[in-house]
């Protein structure tokens, strides 16, 4: 260098190899005098040696001269590491080398293992959430979607038989079993509630006026005995019609001509038995006579009427009128029944307003209240009856009742 120390002024430090030791050599031009640096690198690495690491190589050698050996293994398990620190100016670098003790090694493998797991739980959270999302939560969602149904009254939906797992697959077999079974026991209960009101309309239509029945053959015997003999014919042709049909309707529905047949007779035997006989209009289109009604239905009203009216009234009136009324895509036969009386009873109507079946029949108005128990359970709720008392006086029956035309 000193014999041509142009070539090496101000140029990176040089290492160099001196009775087996190395030395970090550099050279520096002070005006006319060349100043020469010989750093021993034992030095150096002596205050790093000062840090106390254990089982730790410390060497230095030109830059480029290390390469990272660590393999993916001794990244992981920590074991082996080594670290290569280049000089500020990049002449030379450092490169130290350190093995982990076995304490400190065992305690890194646990901490590794612990991760991992952890890693693998949290990965089995977005699994878990859509196993239970799929087999757990949407199948409870439809369970509850159902059960606002039945709570709604519509028994028509069953659960599909595949939820996503073996014990929903379970509970909704279970559930469209209970679904059948209730179905059966609603229609069953229905049945028999439709065989009772058909006995109750048997047992009206054996006891549906016994002063009405021995009143007529009262005044059948008096005309025999004045020998008022048309009078007594048409009034016992009137009274064996009115008792042909009686005894002969036992169905559930009949034409609203029958019906009308019905009180015509009753009329006629009541006009004969009264001094001031009830006059009753029927304003009804023909084109409405064969709509099927539940028997009895008009009469009932007009019994009422000449019952609790007639006795008040020097002259009772009645109107019986029919209407064909379109909702929607359904059609209803409204019938109104109108009389100058005195009007229905307060509890009566309190009554009725507050009805709910069966209906406490009682002494009074049993063919009333019967005809609204029949109502309720052969419609289920479709067909109403209203009962009021006009501003103008008299009552008002209105009936209204769902026909297929």
């Amino acid at each position: 260098m000193l014999k041509n120390p142009e070539q090496f002024l101000n140029a990176s430090w040089t290492l160099i190899t001196l009775q087996d030791q190395q030395f970090l050599l550099r050279l520096f031009k002070c005006n006319n005098a060349y100043l020469g640096v010989c750093v021993p690198t034992d030095s150096m690495i002596q205050k790093l040696k000062n840090y106390s690491f254990s089982n730790t190589a410390v060497t230095i050698a030109p830059t480029g001269t290390f390469t990272d050996k660590n393999s993916m293994l001794d990244f992981f398990l920590l074991r082996h590491f080594q670290i290569t620190a280049d000089s500020s100016t990049g002449d030379f670098s450092v490169f130290l080398s350190a093995d982990i003790p076995l304490q400190n090694y065992i305690t890194i493998v646990l901490c590794w293992i612990t991760t991992f797991f952890s890693l693998c739980l949290l990965s089995l959270i977005p699994i878990a959430n859509t196993y239970l999302q799929r087999n757990i939560l949407n199948p409870i969602l439809i369970f509850i979607e159902h059960m606002d149904s039945i709570r709604d009254n519509d028994f028509s939906s069953e659960l599909t038989e595949n939820m996503g797992s073996m014990e929903m697959d379970h509970m909704a077999a279970s559930f469209n079993t209970m679904i059948h079974r209730i179905q059966t026991m609603k229609i069953e209960l229905y049945e028999k509630e439709l065989q009772r009101t058909q006995l109750d309309l048997q047992c009206l239509q054996l006891q549906l006026s016994p002063h009405f029945f021995i009143n007529t053959l009262n005044t059948i015997y008096f005309l025999s005995i004045n020998e008022e003999n048309l009078q007594l014919q048409s009034l016992t042709l009137e009274f064996m019609e009115y008792f042909r049909a009686v005894f002969k309707s036992s169905s559930s529905l009949i034409p609203l001509r029958k019906e009308l047949e019905q009180c015509s007779h009753y009329i006629s035997i009541q006009q004969v038995q009264k001094a001031q006989k009830p006059q009753v209009h029927f304003n009804i289109p023909d084109s409405l006579t064969g709509c099927m009604i539940p028997p009895l239905t008009i009469l009932t009203f007009l019994e009422n009427s000449i019952k609790y009216a007639h006795e008040q009234l020097k002259l009772l009136k009645l109107n019986v009128s029919a209407i064909l009324q379109q909702e929607d895509a359904s059609y209803y036969l409204i019938l109104t029944i109108r009389d100058n009386g005195v009007g229905f009873p307060d509890s009566l109507l309190q009554d009725i307003e507050n009805y709910t079946p069966p209906f406490s029949i009682g002494n009074e108005h049993i063919g009333l209240k019967n005809l609204l128990s029949r109502f309720y359970y052969f419609y289920d709720g479709n067909a109403f009856i209203h009962l009021c008392n006009p501003k103008t006086g008299g009552a008002c029956a209105e009936v209204k009742i769902p026909i297929e035309l």
